[in-house]
């Protein structure tokens, strides 16, 4: 069978799930995957008819890229591996537990032709592409992100680098300036060592405002993410798929706006998409183009550089 040659590491929830989009993916030949129980990765070979392996090296031995999906705790070793050993590599978020890894991977692919993308998913999501059209960074006044949830699986990183890291990417992605000041304010309910809910305010140099806050405790299901502008707010509400602008005066965005007493508003009609096997496309796309992915090593790294200092600010404030 033609086509890049990909292997999956580790097969949890989310090992699973790249399992199912890969074989979607004509441009991939699906080799087989690989985790530290051998008897999961058996099981999930099965269900995909591809091979278990025994051992990475083994995997890595077969494949052209790899995709990590293992706990963010074996990031660094599973991914430092793979591109020593020359293979592009797909990792989900966080890319590494410490900067400090995140580091030794740059200098590892230094001076290697190899595309390293990180599983930062809603690059890929319409929602947040279409924000990207229609705001003008430098009217940015405030962003406001909320991701709040109730989960019970067991995880190795708190909120912040599981839940919170989403919306630092995208606020980075949006906002080109330096933060001058992190704050952060946080609880922990279920486990004295990881934090549960987490607020966070990230002030820029340009005076923009981000505030964040995340949680896995919560029974009320909230993922928002609102764009203040000096003339204009993109609200977007992700669960209910859907978006609107709000301006003080029609523009032109060849848009259909609702005209109301102080505002008009748009609803912006968002398409339906798969971002996971969107940005397995991109991945693959950019082997094939020999193109930079949109959520490289540095894009990687500056969203675990900003969650590891909020983490610091909950550490410093207790």
């Amino acid at each position: 069978m033609s086509g890049i040659r990909v292997g999956v590491a580790g097969t949890g929830k989310m090992g699973f799930l790249h399992c199912s989009k890969l074989i979607q993916m004509k441009n991939v030949n699906f080799i087989g995957v690989y985790d530290k129980d051998f008897q999961r990765a058996a099981q999930i070979s099965k269900s995909f008819h591809v091979k278990a392996f025994d051992s990475y090296s083994e995997l890595l031995k077969n494949i052209d890229a790899v995709i990590i999906a293992a706990p963010t705790t074996f990031h660094f070793s599973l991914a430092a591996e793979a591109v020593m050993k020359n293979k592009h590599v797909f990792v989900e978020k966080p890319m590494t537990m410490t900067l400090e890894e995140a580091d030794k991977i740059k200098k590892l692919l230094k001076n290697k032709r190899l595309k390293f993308q990180v599983g930062h998913i809603e690059r890929f999501n319409p929602a947040i592409q279409r924000i990207h059209e229609y705001i003008q960074p430098d009217q940015i006044i405030n962003i406001d992100a909320k991701r709040l949830a109730y989960s019970d699986r067991i995880k190795d990183t708190d909120v912040v680098l599981d839940v919170m890291i989403h919306d630092i990417d995208i606020i980075l992605s949006l906002i080109k300036s330096p933060i001058k000041r992190v704050s952060a304010e946080g609880i922990r309910l279920r486990d004295s060592d990881k934090f549960d809910t987490v607020s966070a305010l990230l002030l820029f140099e340009n005076g923009i405002v981000a505030n964040l806050m995340a949680s896995n405790i919560s029974h009320e299901k909230v993922r928002e993410f609102i764009v203040y502008e000096k003339e204009k707010v993109i609200k977007t509400n992700y669960l209910m798929r859907q978006q609107q602008l709000i301006m003080k005066e029609l523009n032109d965005h060849h848009l259909t706006f609702l005209v109301g007493t102080e505002n008009v508003i748009a609803n912006i009609t968002l398409p339906y998409s798969d971002p996971l096997l969107e940005e397995l496309r991109h991945f693959v796309d950019c082997i094939d183009s020999d193109s930079e992915p949109l959520v490289g090593v540095d894009e990687g790294r500056a969203a675990v550089e900003v969650a590891l200092k909020i983490k610091q600010c909950l550490i410093d404030s207790k």
